[in-house]
């Protein structure tokens, strides 16, 4: 068990340091709602204090975002983006019967005709495939001429056909669909459905494959995981140890072996063997997120206060020796940690002065950091045990203390 919380404690120090914060990037204190990579373009999308709409891309994985199209969804709010690869356009769903959008270039767009509006839209097999969350009798409708025109496709689904966030995951679809059996699946492009919900106790917010496994995001802050082959008797279990419960979990994503989340009024999560640890260090406080993004090495938040990044530590998500990283305990000559029972201060004693020290509770959550000191005062923390992890040329050493009263 405390191996898993100092493989935790690692992740957390090489984000965490004073050059790895989150920051805003995009929308100050907009709703921003879409934010996904299509085509090897990053496209972010928000709801300004004014109920204005702006749409933002980026093609350096969001190093730079160029604000496009500023007329056309200005008051047409859009839910979701994909590619039509048969048709070599971009595709984007709108709210409230706006209807279907298409772009050569990623830049301008143009309305359809189609007066069909979803949640969420996706691309498989030559066809594109719309969840129509605000419709009850239509369900899923598929589109085979780059948006021009849908039919529904609900075979398989039972009433009412509030279908939510359609999602492809390998040659797969996925839907939460608001019925008794919440999630189902399609293996021929959306033209069949078959109900998967075995175990899962709560309404699916987002879809995500990680591990070979399929990850949703639910309702009362809870995440599940399903074993990609779906074998028809297995179930959903629960894979949500450390997260406290919210109202939702809106958002997956992954680096390497890490899985992301993000939620309403919880920040970021990250999960490192299978327990989730707080990712929120420079994010606003109860920040409500609603779309995560890995883009080269940052991770990206879309959020209800502005779009946010954290570059990521390439030696802990990008090296194959991340979890080799030199971990030595203080029983080496030459670094103490003292007294490990103190009611505060506390001294290091090293060859040379750590350039970061973190204090987290036996959860891997951080609690307090300092730089460039050889002493700390933990006085102001409850009564219990700790873990002192200090950062000294490159290398990480770790000393577990007691706070007494």
């Amino acid at each position: 068990m405390q191996k898993n919380y100092l493989l935790t404690i690692i992740l957390i120090l090489c984000c965490f340091s004073s050059q790895a914060q989150w920051t805003q990037k995009l929308f100050n204190n907009a709703n921003v709602t879409v934010l996904k990579r299509v085509n090897n373009v990053c496209f972010a999308y928000g709801i300004d204090n004014s109920f204005q709409g702006k749409l933002y891309r980026s093609d350096n994985n969001g190093g730079v975002w160029t604000a496009i199209d500023s007329v056309t969804f200005k008051f047409i709010y859009i839910n979701d983006i994909t590619y039509d690869s048969l048709h070599n356009k971009y595709v984007i769903c709108t709210y409230a019967g706006n209807g279907i959008f298409t772009s050569v270039d990623g830049n301008t767009w143009a309305s359809t005709g189609a007066n069909w509006s979803g949640d969420a839209i996706t691309y498989i097999g030559g066809r594109l495939v719309l969840s129509l969350a605000t419709s009850p009798d239509l369900g899923i409708a598929v589109s085979t001429d780059a948006g021009n025109s849908f039919s529904p496709s609900n075979s398989g689904l039972v009433y009412p056909f509030y279908a939510h966030h359609v999602t492809r995951i390998d040659n797969s679809l996925y839907i939460y669909l608001q019925a008794f059996a919440p999630c189902y699946i399609s293996t021929d492009v959306g033209t069949n459905w078959f109900p998967r919900s075995n175990g899962l106790s709560y309404a699916p917010n987002c879809f995500y494959k990680f591990a070979n496994k399929v990850f949703t995001g639910t309702e009362g802050g809870h995440v599940y995981v399903y074993n990609i082959n779906f074998i028809d008797n297995q179930s959903w279990n629960r894979t949500d140890k450390g997260l406290p419960k919210t109202s939702n979990i809106n958002a997956l994503t992954s680096k390497r072996d890490t899985l992301f989340c993000g939620g309403d009024t919880i920040g970021v999560w990250m999960r490192v063997d299978n327990l989730w640890t707080n990712f929120s260090s420079g994010l606003p406080q109860k920040i409500t997120v609603n779309k995560l993004l890995i883009a080269g090495r940052y991770l990206f938040a879309a959020t209800k206060n502005g779009l946010w990044k954290i570059k990521l530590s390439s030696e802990t998500f990008d090296e194959p020796e991340t979890t080799n990283i030199a971990l030595e305990k203080n029983s080496v000559n030459d670094i103490k940690i003292f007294p490990t029972i103190t009611p505060g201060k506390l001294t290091i004693q090293s060859p040379s002065i750590p350039a970061s020290i973190m204090l987290t509770n036996a959860n891997g959550q951080l609690l307090k950091q300092w730089s460039n000191t050889s002493e700390i005062n933990i006085s102001d923390v409850y009564p219990g045990n700790y873990f002192i992890t200090i950062n000294i040329n490159g290398k990480l050493f770790m000393q577990q203390v007691i706070k007494t009263n």
